[in-house]
């Protein structure tokens, strides 16, 4: 079972690879990816998301420079969740 496990997720990672991205480049980032464990990654990924977030409050405030922090987090929010 654990060979196949193993088959089914180079087969998913090799059908996710960039186009843009070397075969050799791809190795190395998949060794990474191996390397941090499913831990580092879920905190890279939480990382990415803060970041993501805060770049979008940035330009909203850019565009909008009146918009306070706070205010532009919650436009965010609504944006993403919707008017609940």
């Amino acid at each position: 079972m654990l060979v196949f496990c193993r088959l089914v997720s180079h087969a998913i990672v090799t059908a996710m690879r960039a186009l843009d991205t070397t075969p050799a480049a791809a190795a190395i980032h998949e060794e990474v990816q191996r390397q941090v464990g499913p831990h580092g990654r879920l905190q890279i990924a939480l990382e990415l998301s803060d970041l993501a977030h805060a770049l979008s409050v940035a330009g909203m405030r850019r565009r909008e420079p009146k918009l306070t922090d706070d205010a532009a987090r919650e436009k965010l929010a609504r944006l993403l969740y919707g008017d609940r």
